[in-house]
C-alpha cells in the first residue's frame, strides 16, 4: 500500500495571501504559485509573493498599509535610516529576529515605540512586543520581511552590504557581517577556493580580520561555496563545475538536477559577490541580464540561444578592471575607452576557457564593441553579421550604465526617457536601429499606449526572429498588437486560444507549411474569415499560384518592405471592417500599470479613440471604474461616490492598475460633460489640492 502523502504545513504569512485573494489583488492561481514558490524558498508567503513578481513591492505594502489602517515603510526608506543606537537597545536582537520587526523610532515624551513588523495580522504581536521593551504604547509600520531581516543585520550587526540581495535579488546574508575588496577580481577573489556542495553556501574570505558571511541563490539546486581550505581554484571551476554543454545549453553538476537556469543562477550569485564593490554599478549585470531576458522573449529567441546570451550578460564585464566601465557607447566614443576595451574585451572568455560556454554566449561577448555601421572592433562586422546577442547587449548594457551610473558619458544619471533618446542618438551608427526601436518600446511602456489605441491584431507566423522583430515593431508604430509565432502548430494553437484580424505567414513552416495552415484556418468556424498574406521567400510561380488558390489575401516575396507590408495589413483590415466582417480584437480587453500610463492619459485615449466599455481601476487599496460608450463617459463609481464626483477622485490614483472590458455596456448615465471637460476640471482640482 502506497503511504498517504504528508501535508505541508501553510508557510508563515499564508493569511495575507488569503486577504489578498479576498480583495481581489490577487487570484487563487497565484496564491497557489506563491505557496509552492514559498515551500521551495523556505521563506514567507509574503516575501515569495514579491519575489516571484506576482505583486511589486511598492504595491504590496500600499495595500497592507491601508488594509491595516497604517503606513509602511520602503526597503529604499529602509536602507538609508539613521537609527540610534538607543533605540537599537528597546528592542533586543533576539526579538526583533524572532518576531521579525525592528525599531526606527522611540518618543521618550511619550514612551512609545515605532517598529517595521511584517506579521501585522497576528494580533498578538504588540503585547509580545510591549512585553519585550516595556514600551508604554507600540506603533506599527508595514514592511518587507527581507527588508526588516536585511536591516537587522545592518544595524545589530554592522553588515553593510545587508540590503545587497533586496537591491540586485540575488543575495542574502543570514549571519553577517561580511566584507568585500572594492577589486575582489584582482585581489581576494583569486585566493579563493571555489566549489558547489548540496546544501548551503558559504564564503569564508582568506585574508584575516574577515567575518564569515553566508551567500546563497534563490535556486534551490544551486549553491556557491567560497572556501579558502584545500586545494586553490580559480574563477573558473564554478562554471565548469555544472559542465554546461555548449551544444544544448543543459547543465549537469554535483546535483544530476541542475540545469539551465541554475546554472544561470550561479553565475548571477557570483558576479553580484564581485560587484559589490562597485558603488555606482551594484547590481548592474543582474540588471542587464533581467532586461536582455525580457528582450530575448519578446523577440522569441531560441531557448538554447538565450541561455548563452543571458550567461554573457553576467559576466560581460568580469576580468574588466578598469578606473571606468567600459560600455559600447563610450568605447566607441573615446580613445582611453577604446585602448582599454581593446586590451580587456576577451578577459571573461579567458577567465572562463575552461567551461564549455555555449556558442551563443562566445559569439556576444567577442562581438561586444562592435558597431552597426562596421567601425568597431575586433573583426569589423557590420549590421546583422553582427551577432544578435551582442547587438542586444551593447545596447541594454549601455543604457543600464546612464540610468544607473552618474559617471557616465552625461555626468549624471539619466531617466528612462533621456536614456532611450541617448541610444536613439546612435542608432544605425553604434546600435541596431530596429533593437534600438524595440528597446525603447519595452522600457517606456509605448507599446501599452498602441494597444489602447489598437486597430488589430496580427499574428506573425514565422521562423526567422530577425524578419519577424522588423516587422512586428512597425506594426506596433502603426497601433497593432502582434502574436509571434515560430512553426504551424504554434500559430494554430495561438489561432485557437486567441482572436486574431490577420495573419501574416511564411509557407516553409514546420512541421507543416503555411498552405496546409490556410487549408486548416478555413476548416474552423472562428478562423474560416480571418484573411491570410502570406510573406515568404517562395518566389516560383505554382507557389503564388496555390496560396491564391487557396484564398489568401495577398501573396508577398521577401525581402519585402516593412512599410509595404504594414500598408497592405491596414488594406486589408480596414477594407474587412467597411464589410463588417471583423471587430478589431484588441478591442476586446487592454490591461496595464498606472505608473506606465496615468490615468488621466488613458481616459484621453479612450474618449479620443471613441472606445466603449468599462475601466476598471485599482490602487491603494482603492477600486473604481469608468464606463465609456463611444468615447462619451457615462458612469463613474468610486467608493460611495457616484458620477462626476467619483471620476475626479479617482484622478489621483497612481501606482495601480487598469483593465478595459470593452464588452461591458454602461447600465445607467450619472455623467453628462464631455470627456474632456471632465479631465479638465479634474486637473484644476488636483492643482488646487497640491
Amino acid at each position: 500500500m502506497l503511504a498517504r502523502p504528508v501535508a505541508r504545513p501553510p508557510p508563515q504569512g499564508q493569511r495575507v495571501l488569503d486577504r489578498l485573494v479576498q480583495d481581489r489583488r490577487i487570484t487563487p492561481g497565484q496564491r497557489d504559485s506563491v505557496v509552492t514558490a514559498a515551500h521551495r524558498s523556505g521563506d514567507r508567503a509574503d516575501e515569495a509573493l514579491i519575489e516571484t513578481g506576482i505583486m511589486g513591492e511598492e504595491a504590496f505594502l500600499e495595500w497592507a498599509a491601508a488594509t491595516y489602517k497604517t503606513r509602511f515603510v520602503s526597503t529604499k526608506k529602509l536602507s538609508r535610516a539613521d537609527i540610534d543606537r538607543t533605540t537599537l537597545e528597546w528592542l533586543p536582537r533576539r526579538v526583533a529576529e524572532k518576531l521579525l520587526v525592528f525599531p526606527i523610532l522611540f518618543d521618550r515624551r511619550t514612551q512609545s515605540l515605532s517598529v517595521v513588523a511584517a506579521d501585522l495580522d497576528d494580533d498578538d504581536l504588540v503585547r509580545q512586543v510591549q512585553v519585550a521593551t516595556g514600551a508604554r504604547e507600540i506603533k506599527l509600520y508595514a514592511g518587507r520581511p527581507g527588508a526588516i531581516r536585511a536591516a537587522i543585520h545592518k544595524f545589530y550587526d554592522g553588515d553593510p552590504h545587508a540590503f545587497a540581495r533586496l537591491e540586485r535579488g540575488t543575495i542574502e546574508y543570514p549571519s553577517g557581517p561580511a566584507r568585500l575588496d572594492d577589486d575582489p577580481l584582482g585581489g581576494e577573489l583569486a585566493r579563493l577556493d571555489l566549489t558547489l556542495t548540496p546544501g548551503r553556501a558559504e564564503v569564508v574570505p582568506v585574508t584575516p580580520g574577515y567575518t564569515p558571511a553566508v551567500a546563497t541563490s534563490r535556486s534551490p539546486n544551486i549553491v556557491l561555496r567560497l572556501d579558502p581550505e584545500g586545494e586553490r581554484r580559480n574563477l573558473q571551476k564554478v562554471t565548469s563545475a555544472t559542465g554546461v554543454d555548449a551544444g544544448t545549453g543543459r547543465t549537469g553538476s554535483l546535483d544530476a538536477g541542475v540545469q539551465a537556469k541554475d546554472w544561470l543562477e550561479t553565475l548571477n550569485v557570483l558576479v553580484a559577490l564581485l560587484e559589490n564593490g562597485r558603488t555606482d554599478l551594484r547590481g548592474h549585470s543582474a540588471q542587464v541580464a533581467r532586461m536582455m531576458r525580457r528582450l530575448c522573449e519578446r523577440i522569441g529567441l531560441p531557448e538554447r540561444d538565450v541561455t548563452g546570451i543571458l550567461a554573457a550578460a553576467y559576466i560581460h564585464d568580469v576580468g574588466k578592471a578598469s578606473s571606468f566601465h567600459l560600455t559600447a557607447l563610450n568605447v566607441a566614443e573615446y580613445d582611453g575607452h577604446r585602448v582599454q576595451a581593446q586590451k580587456t574585451h576577451t578577459a571573461p572568455l579567458k577567465l572562463f576557457e575552461a567551461t564549455a560556454l555555449p556558442e551563443s554566449c562566445t559569439r556576444t561577448l567577442t562581438s561586444l564593441y562592435e558597431r552597426f555601421d562596421g567601425a568597431g572592433f575586433p573583426d569589423r562586422l557590420s549590421g546583422k553579421e553582427i551577432p544578435i546577442g551582442a547587438r542586444l547587449l551593447a545596447i541594454v548594457e549601455t543604457y543600464a550604465d546612464l540610468v544607473q551610473s552618474a559617471r557616465n558619458p552625461y555626468r549624471r544619471k539619466l531617466s528612462a526617457k533621456e536614456g532611450c533618446d541617448a541610444l536613439a542618438q546612435k542608432r544605425g551608427t553604434i546600435f541596431d536601429p530596429n533593437l534600438v526601436d524595440l528597446f525603447a518600446s519595452v522600457v517606456l511602456g509605448d507599446d501599452l499606449r498602441r494597444r489602447l489605441e489598437g486597430h488589430g491584431r496580427v499574428l506573425i507566423v514565422d521562423a526567422d526572429p530577425e524578419d519577424t522583430t522588423v516587422l512586428e515593431l512597425r506594426l506596433i508604430e502603426q497601433g497593432y498588437d502582434t502574436l509571434i509565432a515560430r512553426n504551424a502548430a504554434d500559430a494554430r494553437k495561438l489561432l485557437e486560444a486567441q482572436d486574431v484580424d490577420l495573419v501574416l505567414s511564411e509557407v516553409d513552416l514546420t512541421p507543416y507549411d503555411g498552405f496546409t495552415l490556410l487549408e486548416q484556418m478555413r476548416s474552423f468556424q472562428k478562423t474560416s474569415a480571418v484573411p491570410v498574406v502570406f510573406l515568404t521567400r517562395r518566389s516560383d510561380r505554382e507557389s503564388i499560384q496555390r496560396g491564391f488558390a487557396l484564398g489568401s489575401a495577398d501573396y508577398l516575396v521577401k525581402p519585402t518592405s516593412a512599410d509595404v507590408i504594414v500598408a497592405k495589413a491596414r488594406q486589408i483590415l480596414e477594407a474587412a471592417a467597411a464589410k463588417g466582417a471583423s471587430k478589431p480584437s484588441t478591442s476586446r480587453g487592454v490591461s496595464g500599470s498606472l505608473t506606465e500610463m496615468s490615468l488621466p492619459d488613458v481616459v484621453q485615449i479612450l474618449a479620443y479613440g471613441r472606445k466603449s466599455g468599462q475601466l476598471r481601476v485599482s490602487a491603494k487599496g482603492q477600486s473604481g471604474e469608468v464606463q465609456f460608450l463611444e468615447g462619451q463617459i457615462h458612469h463613474a463609481m468610486f467608493g460611495q461616490d457616484r458620477g462626476d464626483e467619483a471620476f475626479y477622485k479617482m484622478l489621483s490614483l497612481t501606482g495601480g492598475e487598469f483593465a478595459l472590458d470593452p464588452d461591458v455596456k454602461p447600465t445607467a448615465r450619472t455623467i453628462h460633460a464631455s470627456a474632456e471637460t471632465l479631465l479638465l476640471e479634474g486637473l484644476r482640482r488636483l492643482d488646487e489640492a497640491r
